[in-house]
């Protein structure tokens, strides 16, 4: 079976997480492209809860990494990591990408939108993650795009207060990832990704989808 891969398919199958920037400033334009991008993806009801804070000031990442390594690194005591050494490196591995970047997105959502709806909060709020989530996806291959690389970093969700305190995010807004920005100093083989086989049922769970040859 012959597949036509268009270019928005094309650009799928290239984008690569960076974890290694080069040391180069990225112009405004392009930023503005990858954040308008976020904003066009789709949302639960189209309550659009993504709120981004562009961190491109150097002094400012290093304070909010700072504070996120030292927030993971007591955590990795506090739940078995007997070293020091070993908490710090147990710490460091969680932000790996982000101090080499250039830039920094800090994809959050916002939970005021929803109302005072309590009774239906685990699932709105379940709605608003997804939502976040494509606008993060949309940005990535934004980023892709007009040349630059990008890496997904969840580690937020695992230090809240730290993001929050430095960041100056209020109790409503939940920061749910960091996207390291920039150019890339890499070219990283593309990861296995599972067939259509193993990965799509036909009708009823763990009925075999076969695609043809």
């Amino acid at each position: 079976m012959v597949i036509h891969v268009s270019a928005l398919q094309d650009a799928l199958r290239q984008r690569r997480s960076i974890r290694r920037f080069r040391d180069q400033p990225v112009p405004e334009s392009l930023l503005l492209q990858v954040l308008d991008a976020g904003r066009w993806a789709p949302s639960a009801g189209n309550i659009q809860p993504w709120r981004m804070i562009l961190v491109s000031d150097p002094k400012v990442r290093a304070e909010l990494l700072e504070a996120m390594t030292d927030y993971l690194k007591e955590e990795a005591l506090s739940t078995g990591a007997t070293e020091e050494e070993e908490a710090e490196e147990t710490a460091r591995a969680a932000l790996e990408p982000l101090p080499r970047a250039p830039v920094l997105v800090v994809a959050c959502m916002t939970k005021e939108i929803f109302g005072d709806r309590s009774e239906r909060w685990l699932s709105e709020h379940a709605m608003g993650v997804q939502s976040v989530a494509a606008a993060v996806q949309n940005m990535l291959l934004a980023a892709h795009d007009v040349g630059l690389g990008g890496c997904w970093c969840s580690a937020p969700l695992l230090c809240p207060t730290a993001v929050r305190r430095v960041l100056g995010i209020p109790q409503g807004v939940e920061p749910q990832a960091i996207i390291a920005l920039g150019y890339p100093d890499e070219e990283p083989e593309p990861p296995r990704r599972r067939s259509l086989s193993e990965a799509v049922y036909l009708n009823r769970w763990r009925n075999e989808y076969s695609v043809a040859g």
